[in-house]
């Protein structure tokens, strides 16, 4: 599901739009407050206890991650963004391993790079058998099962989403 749709349906009640959403979930998160309001930013703290996350994740200036991954020299203010940021990057990876195993052991096709969450994929069509069992690692993660949205195309800038 996407999250600002998430936010939007349970987390708002006084806005109206997924853009709406969306600028007030990061501007929460960064510590803007351009474009949230009070009310905004206490429904999202009791949604995410992000004072409980800071507890368990960051003490005297250090973020460890739940990989354990340890950042020193971390302000309060940024301490979230870098708990999150670097949970997500280190999620991705992982991921990334898992889906390369696989295309290598049983196919030619192989992981081409990473953009930010992206995984993108240089898929033959002979290894098209593979797909499905690809997703499903990549969604597979320790925080639960995830939906991957899917976009096929020759190149970078053709691709577009695929519905299976």
């Amino acid at each position: 599901e996407d999250i600002h749709e998430f936010h939007l349906e349970h987390v708002f009640s006084t806005l109206s739009t997924r853009a709406q959403a969306k600028e007030a979930f990061f501007a929460w998160l960064y510590g803007s407050k351009k474009s949230t309001n009070i009310q905004q930013a206490n429904q999202l703290d009791l949604y995410y206890q992000k004072s409980k996350i800071l507890n368990n994740f960051f003490n005297r200036g250090k973020v460890t991650t739940v990989f354990g991954k340890q950042i020193d020299n971390v302000s309060q203010h940024h301490a979230l963004n870098y708990i999150i940021q670097s949970t997500t990057a280190e999620l991705c990876l992982k991921q990334f391993l898992k889906a390369n195993c696989l295309l290598s052991q049983h196919g030619s096709s192989f992981v081409a790079f990473l953009v930010h969450d992206a995984i993108v994929l240089d898929m033959k069509e002979e290894d098209a058998y593979l797909l499905d069992g690809v997703l499903k690692l990549i969604g597979s993660t320790n925080f639960g099962q995830f939906a991957i949205n899917l976009k096929k195309g020759k190149n970078l800038g053709e691709m577009t989403p695929w519905i299976r």
